[in-house]
């Protein structure tokens, strides 16, 4: 099992001799946290001092931050251990069409999981609903298929559910990553950490106020959780849930993405 872990910026670069096989820099949910091109060359060092691969981690993106993603993607080194985790369907499309020869991952945004926080709190499902719960866009074999075949996708990633992941069976050569603790629950382009009372403009660039900040909401009722509730965290412009499991991971999944804190 490969162990990766996420980091969204070089000032929380985990500790020499952790046990990490790759390093994730990057955001999955704004353009403004991506890294400059400069911090993402201190970061392929310091992937390559610690003897990891490395992963650009990229989010949903409006046009200028397609621009400006292509071009810190064209950064890199065209190096099939290099990847580029996408959570566009855009960025995918973009960097194939103009002939970038690097490795491809599909995100978490792009898997499209059932996350609604309070699962749990439904008591009795039926099996049938249970199941479709624990699903994802990989049970469209045309997905998977499209996204192989035209755009070179070889890995796609999920998170680990707090109702449970279900796999369907996959073509061959087809791996899984699965996030471990924080889930996703949701996101929004309004950050309202930039919010000023009237409006939510970031076209003039952002000063990142949300960096290392992060908010405790209100309680998910929760039998499973220790004590009966889970509590969502704001962490930039998307919210999560913190879900520790030891249970073992689905089929198929053979890298474990490990957050040591909320990744925004």
């Amino acid at each position: 099992m490969e162990r990766a872990v996420f980091v969204p910026d070089l000032k929380r670069l985990p500790a020499s001799g952790e046990p990490f096989d790759r390093l994730y820099l990057g955001s999955e949910f704004c353009v403004w946290r991506l890294p400059g091109e400069r911090e993402l060359e201190a970061a392929l060092a310091a992937a390559a001092r610690g003897g990891m691969g490395f992963s650009l981690v990229t989010p949903f993106l409006d046009e200028p931050g397609l621009e400006r993603a292509l071009s810190l993607v064209r950064a890199l080194p065209e190096d099939p251990a290099i990847e580029v985790v996408a959570n566009d369907l855009g960025l995918l499309s973009s960097l194939r069409e103009s002939g970038w020869r690097g490795t491809l991952v599909a995100g978490r945004l792009l898997t499209r999981q059932r996350r609604g926080p309070g699962f749990q709190s439904f008591g009795d499902v039926p099996p049938a609903a249970a199941a479709a719960l624990r699903g994802s866009a990989l049970d469209a074999p045309a997905f998977v298929e499209l996204l192989g075949s035209v755009y070179g996708v070889r890995r796609f990633e999920l998170d680990d559910l707090v109702q449970g992941v279900r796999v369907p069976a996959l073509p061959a050569g087809v791996s899984l990553s699965l996030y471990r603790p924080w889930l996703l629950v949701t996101a929004t382009r309004n950050c309202p950490w930039i919010f000023d009372g009237r409006t939510w403009d970031r076209s003039h660039g952002c000063p990142r106020p949300c960096r290392s900040q992060t908010l405790r909401m209100t309680p998910v009722q929760d039998p499973a959780a220790h004590n009966g509730e889970r509590t969502l965290t704001l962490g930039g412009c998307a919210q999560f849930l913190e879900h520790r499991s030891d249970n073992p991971p689905p089929t198929g999944v053979d890298r474990i993405v490990w957050q040591p804190e909320v990744p925004a």
